[in-house]
C-alpha cells in the first residue's frame, strides 16, 4: 500500500502569492510597434528620398519626382488573411510628378506603388496566411572606429575605420614611415591622403600644410611632410588621373568622368552617407 509523505508534498508546492500582486508589466513588443510606426510615418519617405529624383540615362530629358504618399485601408482583417492564406496589407499610393526637361512641361498624378504588409496589434505580420515576426538585431552603429597597432618595438601606429550608413567602408592608415593613406575596405589599392585633398580643391603643398599646421606638431613624426614626399602629383588634374588609375586600372575615361566618379565615392548621398548617428 502506497502512502504519501506529507513533508515531500509540502516541499513540492509553489507559493503563488507573489504572482497575485497588482504589478504593472511593461509592453514587451513596444519596440517593434514603435519601430513600425516610425517606418510608416518617416521610413518610407526616407527610402524614396534615396532615389528621388529619378532621371533618364543621359539626365537630359526626363525627371521623375515622388512628391507625397498616402496609405489606403487594409484589404482584409487579420483573421480573414489567416483563414484564406492571404497577406494582411494596405495599398500605398504616391503622387508622382514627371518633368520634361526640354519643354518644361509637368504632368502630375497619383499612382499605385505597392501593397505593404502591416503589423498587427500583437507585433506580427501575416504573409500568405502565416504569422511572421521581425527579430531585432544589435548591429554596430555607423561612425568612426579608431584602432592602434604595434608596428615596431616602441612604436605605435594608428588607423581610423570610417563606417557609413550607406556605402563602402574606408580605412585611413598611418604606416611605419608616417605616410597617411586611405583605401576602400573591399579594395587593396591605397590612395595617399594628399592626393584626395588635391582633388577636393587643396592643390598645392602649402595649402595642405596649412590644413594640418595645428595638429601635425610631433617633432619626431612629421606625417604630412612624409606623405607629401611620397606624393608625386602637383595639381588637381594629376591627382584625379593617379587616383582613378589606382581604383580602376583597366578603364580609360575623360578627366571630367574620372573626377565625377571619385567625388561620387564621398559626396553622392545615394552612394555614400554617414547617416544621422555617424555624423553625430
Amino acid at each position: 500500500m502506497h502512502t504519501k509523505n506529507p513533508k515531500s508534498e509540502k516541499a513540492g508546492r509553489v507559493n503563488l502569492g507573489l504572482f497575485n500582486r497588482d504589478v504593472e508589466y511593461p509592453n514587451l513588443i513596444e519596440a517593434q510597434l514603435n519601430s513600425f510606426q516610425w517606418f510608416l510615418e518617416n521610413g518610407l519617405h526616407k527610402l524614396f528620398s534615396e532615389i528621388n529624383p529619378i532621371k533618364d540615362t543621359m539626365e537630359r530629358m526626363w525627371t521623375l519626382n515622388f512628391k507625397d504618399f498616402r496609405y489606403g485601408p487594409p484589404h482584409r482583417k487579420p483573421e480573414e488573411a489567416i483563414k484564406k492564406s492571404l497577406s494582411y496589407e494596405i495599398p500605398v499610393y504616391a503622387t508622382v510628378q514627371l518633368l520634361n526637361n526640354k519643354t518644361g512641361e509637368i504632368k502630375q498624378q497619383e499612382v499605385f506603388v505597392t501593397d505593404l504588409p502591416i503589423m498587427t496589434e500583437d507585433g506580427s505580420f501575416i504573409i500568405n496566411g502565416v504569422r511572421r515576426v521581425v527579430v531585432h538585431q544589435i548591429v554596430r552603429a555607423e561612425g568612426v572606429l579608431f584602432e592602434q597597432f604595434e608596428a615596431l618595438p616602441n612604436r605605435t601606429t594608428y588607423a581610423a575605420r570610417l563606417m557609413p550608413e550607406t556605402g563602402p567602408w574606408y580605412m585611413f592608415e598611418v604606416n611605419k614611415h608616417d605616410v597617411i593613406s586611405t583605401r576602400l575596405i573591399q579594395k587593396r589599392h591605397r590612395v595617399l591622403l594628399t592626393e584626395i585633398l588635391r582633388i577636393f580643391g587643396y592643390e598645392t603643398d602649402d595649402e595642405i600644410r596649412e590644413l594640418f599646421k595645428d595638429v601635425d606638431t610631433d617633432p619626431e613624426h612629421k606625417y604630412i611632410e612624409a606623405t607629401l614626399a611620397r606624393d608625386f602629383t602637383r595639381s588637381k588634374e594629376e591627382a584625379i588621373n593617379t587616383v582613378y588609375n589606382k581604383l580602376r586600372p583597366d578603364e580609360t575615361v575623360t578627366l571630367e568622368s574620372a573626377e565625377k566618379f571619385i567625388k561620387n565615392l564621398f559626396f553622392n548621398d545615394r552612394k555614400f552617407n554617414l547617416g544621422r548617428i555617424g555624423r553625430y
